[in-house]
């Protein structure tokens, strides 16, 4: 959902559009903001999903930094773009591998990164 948007929405999109993604993500059965789970628990459920394309997700997306601190878009677009969870890219990420993410908090902060660095210039 937070890839579609990123292509249907303008430029620089208003704020409550990363909001009315993650209320909606928090609609879906087993999704709601209470049901927390690590990060990295999220990433390996994502590369044990089925009959969808990881690598031609991750490779629409902007490429994590090779140094410094990471962010939860960047560690989860190396996710899609890998084989397996890059445990080096977690320890760069701010809280670890063990930050409770809830599914629309994770699907918003993909939205709002991505949209950031698409805006920065980046390029997938």
């Amino acid at each position: 959902m937070a890839l579609d948007l990123i292509n249907l929405t303008p430029r620089l999109p208003p704020a409550s559009v990363g909001y009315l993604l993650a209320e909606t993500v928090g609609r879906l059965p087993e999704a709601g903001f209470d049901r927390q789970r690590p990060l990295a628990a999220w990433l390996n459920a994502l590369r044990g999903a089925t009959g969808v394309d990881l690598g031609k997700i991750g490779a629409t997306l902007c490429a994590p930094p090779a140094h410094g601190r990471v962010s939860v878009r960047d560690v989860l677009t190396a996710t899609l773009r890998g084989s397996a969870v890059d445990a080096t890219l977690l320890k760069r990420l701010p809280g670890g591998a063990d930050t409770p993410m809830s599914l629309p908090n994770l699907a918003h902060a993909l939205f709002r990164q991505e949209k950031a660095l698409l805006l920065a210039g980046g390029a997938p």
